[in-house]
């Protein structure tokens, strides 16, 4: 621990899961450290040791950024990080918001096709009388047309109700998912590593999309008059992954 410059939170994690599946040749890498700074973090990755270790990252992360920390004896062969397009991407604890959206847009679509077989029936209602109907039996269906009708018209102001209601939902549930969705969501990073040695690979790298501020909290004892003051950390992230491990707060960069 650093005096008055650096924190240790023994255990944070930050909700925003791991990209998508990956190839079958990568390693899906582990957050084993977090530095995280006023304006951004600095993140190590660990994954096992393999002669080719390949892996995505968000393209929250600046690809110039990322560099390989080999262990003691371990050789790095060659490295690269590469920036590519990834559209569609969408962060694993996003994916249930995102198919809420979908549910809720199927529903509104046969919300909105009920309503034109409705009005489709109101148009054969408004039609001419079947030639064939006798005049006896006029009234008979005057008056079912009527109840038909009028059954339709109530069916037709419940379902354009639940159609607002539906729109105000979907509306609310994209500008949650748009406030959540990390930038660049449309890039990834492709890191691939060869490497000699080591048990596991390590892999730093850094974002923009987190940082911190610090808050105070006061309690005063009335009974007594003394006010006790605490010094916390407000720390937040876009990045667009799950970070977890040990935290730490610095104030400034190295």
């Amino acid at each position: 621990m650093k005096l008055a410059c650096t924190v240790l939170a023994a255990s944070a994690l930050f909700l925003f899961g791991f990209p998508g599946p990956v190839s079958a040749e990568s390693v899906l890498p582990g957050v084993s450290k977090v530095d995280l700074y006023p304006r951004g973090a600095r993140i190590l990755f660990s994954a096992p040791a393999a002669p080719i270790v390949s892996f995505e990252l968000p393209g929250t992360f600046s690809p110039s950024s990322v560099r390989p920390l080999p262990e003691e004896g371990q050789k790095i062969l060659s490295f690269e990080a590469v920036s590519v397009p990834r559209p569609g991407w969408i962060p694993e604890t996003l994916k249930e918001l995102h198919g809420t959206i979908k549910e809720n847009e199927e529903k509104l679509a046969l919300l909105t096709g009920r309503i034109s077989a409705i009005q489709q029936s109101f148009e054969l209602l408004s039609g001419p009388l079947p030639k064939d109907l006798k005049g006896s039996d006029m009234p008979e269906y005057i008056e079912a047309a009527r109840k038909t009708r009028e059954k339709l018209e109530t069916e037709l102001i419940a379902i354009s109700s639940e159609i607002e209601e539906g729109k105000k939902t979907i509306e609310a549930l994209k500008a949650d998912f748009s406030a959540r969705m990390p930038r660049d969501s449309d890039r990834a990073v492709i890191v691939t590593v060869r490497a000699e040695g080591g048990k596991r690979l390590l892999v730093e790298a850094w974002t923009q999309h987190a940082g911190w501020s610090p808050f105070y909290r006061m309690n005063l004892d009335t009974s007594t008059g003394d006010i006790r003051s605490s010094l916390l950390a407000r720390a937040r992230q876009h990045t667009g992954i799950v970070l977890e491990g040990d935290l730490f707060f610095h104030t400034t960069i190295p």
